[in-house]
C-alpha cells in the first residue's frame, strides 16, 4: 500500500537575492589573461622552482586584529606567488616523483613583477612574484587551503578563488599534476587516480618541512586544512577527505574497459588497485571544497556517505561535464552533515576556473564562489560563527546562488547502541522519505524503504549502470539481487515509478523483506542498520534514550501469525482525546506539504467525535492521493485539532511517547474502484496512519517484527 500527496513537497533549497554592488567583476578580479612578455617571458619556472621567488622574511609575530572581515568583499592584503616542490615515491605506479607547488600567500607589497603560470603563457598582472610575506592576521600562522585543478589544466587557473582566499590572509598550495596539465595528451589512466591524491599528501609534507629560513616554516598550519579541487581536483578532495572507494565498481571498470578513466594503454595496474583499498584519507584535511566534481561514481553513494569532515558542494546548474541530474545531485544527497551546497545558476565547468560560461558573467559566478568559500573555509578551521548566516541562506549572497544545507546528526542514538544495531547502509532521506541503494547485478538504483507496503517493485529505468531485465521466461523475476548481502532470484513486480527530488525511484522495498529482519532508520546520520537476529536487547534501547510502542499483532516475522487477511504493517498506538486506535508507520507516504499529517479514517473520526472532540474543518488542505490502481485518485478531506488537543503515541506504560498539537488530520475515503489495494480508508473499524515528517521528527526509529515491538526516542510531552 503506496499513498502519496499530488503536491510537490518543499525542500530545504533555498534561494536568496542579491546586490549588485557587493560584486567582484572588477579588473582586479579579471580572468587569467594569455601575454607573451610582462613578466610572463621570463617566468621559466614551471619545471624547477626558482629559488629567487623566495619572499623576503618579515616578522611574522606581528598579529593582526582578526580574519573576520567581510568575506564578500576583496580582502585587505595584495598576493604574492612563489615556488616550491614536493618528492614522494609512487612505488610502481612511477617510483619517485616531483610535482611543482604553486603557492599564493599575502602580501602588503603594492607593486613588483607580475608573475605567470604554463611556462609563462598566462599572466597574471595582479599578483607579485616572490612579493613579501605580510605577517598573519591572528596569532603567528597561516590557514592553509591545498587546491587540486581539474583535469588537463594547471595549479593557478582557480586565479579568483586563490587571491581571494590570499588576499583574506590564507594561504594556497596547489601542485601543477604532472601528465595531467594543459598541453598534456588527453586521456586519463587508472593510476593518475592514486598519482593525484599522492600530489596532495606529498605537498603537505613539503610545507609541513620547509627548509631553514624559509619565512613561511614554523608558520603555516598543516595540521588542519582545507582541501579543495575543481573537476577532478574535486574528486581528489572528496577521497583526501575521507570517501571511499567503491573496489567492486571499479572492478567492473577494469574487466569491461580496461579501468575508470583509462586510456587504451592505462589498464589497471595492481598498485592502482592496492592504492585505491587503503584510501586516501588524509588526516591533516578538516574541511573539503569540491567545486563541480567528477568521478562520482568511483565511490558510489556509499562511499561518499564515509566523508568524515564538513563540506562545501558547488555546482553548476548548466554544468555539461559534470550535470547535477547524474553528479551533483547525487552527491548532494549522499553527502553527510555538516554540508553545505551552493548551485551556481547558469554556472557552467568552468565557473570555478577559468570561466567563459554562456548563462552566467564571470564576475557574479566568482562572487558566488569566492564568499561563500571564504566563509564555510573560515568557519571550519577558524570557527568563525559570524558568517553562519551566509551558509544557512538567512543572509542572501547572490540571485545567481541557490543554498542547500545539511546540519550534524542531532540524536546519535546509532553510536549509543554500537554493534548490536548490525550492519549499516547508506540512507537517503529525499523530501522525508528513506532510500537504500539496492544492485541487481551490476545496475544500482535507489529504493524506497517502505513499511507500509507489503509487496515490494521495481523500475528498471530507475538504476544506472546497466538496466536490469527479468530472467528469461519470467516477467517479474530478477537474478543477482543484493541489499545488504545477496538473495539470489527475487519476485518483484514492474511498473514505472517517480522521480522524488533528484532520485528516480527504482523500486520499492516492502515488507516482504523489511519484515526479515530488525530495521533502524536513522534519519539523522543517514544510515540504515540491519541486525541478523535479535539485534539490541530492551536494557540497551532504553538506556540509549528510546522506549518501546506495541505492534502486537499488526507486524512479525512471520505474517502466518497474524489474523487473517491482516497487512503486515508495523503500527502504533495512538489517542486523540480518549478516542484510541492504531497508527500504520507509513515510512513512504510524502507529507512534505502539510508536514506532522495524520490520516484517519471514517470510524476514528466518528470515535473522536464521539469522545467530544470536534475536529475543524480546513478546506484548503483538501487533498487527492494515488493509489495503486492506475488513474484512481483517494481524496483526504483536511482537519485541524481544536486548541488544546494533541494527537499522542502511547506507550506501554499508558504515557505520551510523543505529542503532537500541530498534526495535520486527513479523513481517508478510498473509492471503491480503490478497495484492492487495501487500507485504513477501507476498514470498518477505527485506523490511521502516520506520514513521513513524524517519523524524521525524531530522526530514529527502530522497528523489530520478532519482539513486536517499535522503539521511538523519548522526547518531552511537549514538543
Amino acid at each position: 500500500m503506496r499513498l502519496f500527496t499530488f503536491a510537490t513537497a518543499v525542500g530545504m533549497l533555498l534561494s536568496g537575492c542579491g546586490d549588485p554592488a557587493t560584486t567582484t567583476a572588477d579588473a582586479d578580479a579579471a580572468t587569467d589573461t594569455d601575454a607573451a612578455g610582462d613578466g610572463g617571458a621570463d617566468d621559466g619556472d614551471a619545471d624547477v622552482p626558482d629559488v629567487t621567488d623566495v619572499p623576503d622574511v618579515t616578522d611574522v609575530t606581528l598579529a593582526r586584529p582578526d580574519f573576520g572581515w567581510d568575506p564578500a568583499a576583496p580582502g585587505p592584503h595584495g598576493v604574492g606567488h612563489r615556488l616550491i616542490s614536493a618528492t614522494w615515491d609512487a612505488g610502481e605506479l612511477g617510483g619517485p616523483r616531483t610535482v611543482t607547488v604553486s603557492v599564493w600567500y599575502p602580501t602588503d607589497d603594492t607593486s613588483g613583477v607580475a608573475t605567470a603560470y604554463r611556462d609563462g603563457s598566462i599572466a597574471d598582472p595582479k599578483v607579485f612574484r616572490g612579493a613579501a610575506l605580510a605577517p598573519p592576521a591572528a596569532g603567528d600562522t597561516y590557514p592553509l587551503d591545498l587546491l587540486s585543478h581539474d583535469s588537463g589544466s594547471y595549479a593557478g587557473a582557480s586565479r579568483a578563488l586563490i587571491v581571494h582566499l590570499a588576499s583574506h590572509g590564507w594561504v594556497v598550495a596547489a601542485p601543477d599534476h604532472a601528465g595531467d596539465l594543459a598541453g598534456d595528451p588527453d586521456g586519463r589512466a587508472t593510476a593518475d587516480y592514486a598519482l593525484r591524491t599522492g600530489d596532495l599528501s606529498a605537498t603537505l609534507d613539503a610545507l609541513a618541512t620547509l627548509p631553514e629560513g624559509d619565512p613561511l616554516r614554523g608558520h603555516l598550519d598543516t595540521s588542519r586544512v582545507v582541501a579543495s579541487g575543481h573537476g577532478f581536483g574535486g574528486y581528489a578532495a572528496l577521497a583526501l577527505g575521507g570517501a571511499t572507494y567503491d573496489l567492486e565498481q571499479i572492478g567492473f571498470a577494469c574487466a569491461d574497459h580496461g579501468g575508470p578513466g583509462a586510456t587504451p594503454a592505462g589498464g589497471c595496474p595492481d598498485a592502482a588497485i592496492a592504492r585505491f583499498a587503503l584510501g586516501a584519507r588524509d588526516e591533516r584535511v578538516a574541511a573539503v571544497i569540491a567545486m563541480a566534481p567528477t568521478e562520482r561514481e568511483l565511490f558510489s553513494n556509499a562511499g561518499v556517505s564515509d566523508l568524515d569532515v564538513p563540506t562545501l558542494l558547488l555546482t553548476g546548474a548548466d554544468d555539461a561535464v559534470a550535470p547535477n541530474e547524474t553528479v551533483g545531485d547525487l552527491l548532494w544527497v549522499a553527502v553527510p552533515g555538516p554540508a553545505v551546497r551552493v548551485d551556481l545558476v547558469g554556472g557552467c565547468h568552468q565557473s570555478f576556473a577559468r570561466g567563459g560560461c554562456e548563462a552566467l558573467l564571470d564576475g557574479d559566478g566568482d562572487h558566488v564562489v569566492t564568499t561563500y568559500a571564504l566563509a564555510f573555509a573560515r568557519r571550519e578551521l577558524l570557527g568563525d560563527d559570524t558568517v553562519e548566516a551566509l551558509l544557512t541562506a538567512a543572509e542572501p549572497v547572490s540571485s545567481k546562488a541557490v543554498v542547500s544545507f545539511k546540519v550534524p546528526p542531532a540524536h546519535p542514538y546509532a553510536a549509543r547502541l554500537g554493534d548490536c544495531l548490525g550492519e549499516s547502509r547508506p540512507m537517503l532521506v529525499e523530501r522525508g522519505l528513506p532510500f537504500g541503494e539496492v544492485a541487481v547485478g551490476e545496475a544500482r538504483g535507489w529504493f524506497l524503504l517502505d513499511f507500509a507496503s507489503t509487496l515490494s517493485s521495481i523500475d528498471p529505468t530507475g538504476f544506472v549502470g546497466g538496466t536490469p531485465a527479468p530472467l528469461d521466461g519470467y516477467e517479474n523475476l530478477f537474478a543477482d539481487f543484493t541489499w545488504f548481502g545477496g538473495w539470489g532470484q527475487v519476485w518483484l513486480t514492474v511498473f514505472p515509478h517517480r522521480t522524488v527530488g533528484a532520485i528516480h525511484e527504482a523500486g520499492v522495498l516492502g515488507t516482504d523483506f523489511l519484515a526479515l529482519n530488525v530495521y533502524a532508520l536513522d534519519y539523522s546520520a543517514g544510515r540504515v542498520f540491519r541486525a541478523d537476529g535479535a539485534g539490541c536487547d530492551e536494557l540497551t534501547l532504553r538506556a540509549a534514550g528510546l522506549k518501546p510502542l506495541t505492534t502486537e499483532g499488526w507486524y512479525s516475522s512471520d505474517w502466518t501469525t497474524l489474523p487473517g487477511g491482516r497487512a503486515n504493517v508495523p503500527t502504533v498506538p495512538i489517542a486523540v482525546g480518549e478516542a484510541r486506535t492504531i497508527a500504520q508507520l507509513d515510512s513512504g507516504f510524502e507529507d512534505g506539504v502539510v508536514p506532522n499529517a495524520v490520516n484517519i479514517n471514517d470510524a476514528m473520526f466518528e470515535a473522536i467525535a464521539a469522545a467530544g472532540v470536534t475536529l475543524e474543518r480546513d478546506f484548503e488542505r483538501d487533498l487527492l492521493l494515488t493509489t495503486c490502481v492506475g488513474g484512481v485518485s483517494e481524496p483526504a478531506y483536511g482537519y485541524r485539532l481544536p486548541p488544546g488537543e494533541a494527537v499522542v503515541l502511547v506507550g506501554e506504560d499508558g504515557g505520551a511517547v510523543a505529542r503532537w498539537e500541530d498534526a495535520a488530520i486527513f479523513l481517508k475515503r478510498a473509492p471503491a474502484a480503490a478497495a484492492v489495494c487495501g487500507g485504513i480508508g477501507t476498514w470498518d473499524t477505527p485506523g490511521a496512519q502516520i506520514g513521513a515528517s513524524l517519523l524524521n521528527a525524531r530522526g530514529f526509529v527502530l522497528i523489530d517484527p520478532f519482539r513486536a515491538r517499535i522503539w521511538w526516542p523519548a522526547a518531552a510531552v511537549a514538543e
